[in-house]
């Protein structure tokens, strides 16, 4: 029970680990979104004012493209991460919840024992007195 409970508590340690790397990618994505977006806007103004080829403009907005693609995706996998994450605390609190019991089961038993073994050793003596 134990050694379940430690693989438990080290699968969700991992996807706390996973989430906090996707966060970062999330931001790095959000960043680059908005200096792509920012880049395709003056792309698009030059282009009104033909000082540069639409091509160019075509190209920029695919990097844009790719930007926000890619920040869909890594937001994606925080929701899958997080929805998993929240499955590994429940897993771990439940192996926690069956560890205790189990422990205090054998501490009752162990009381128990030590009650009946008590009264033995009781009857034992006065046995021997009525001797």
């Amino acid at each position: 029970m134990a050694k379940s409970k430690i693989s438990k508590k080290l699968s969700l340690d991992k996807k706390k680990s996973e989430r906090l790397t996707i966060l970062a990618r999330i931001n790095r994505y959000e960043h680059l979104s908005r200096v792509e977006k920012s880049r395709l806007d003056d792309f698009k103004n030059l282009l009104r004012k033909q000082a540069i080829a639409k091509h160019v403009v075509i190209e920029q907005e695919n990097k844009y493209l790719e930007a926000e693609n890619e920040l869909h995706v890594y937001k994606s996998q925080l929701e899958k991460i997080e929805s998993e994450i929240l499955s590994a605390k429940e897993e771990y609190h439940l192996v926690t919840k069956l560890f205790k019991n189990e422990i205090l089961d054998k501490i009752r038993q162990t009381t128990d024992s030590i009650k009946l073994l008590t009264l033995e050793v009781e009857k034992i003596k006065i046995a021997n007195r009525l001797r």
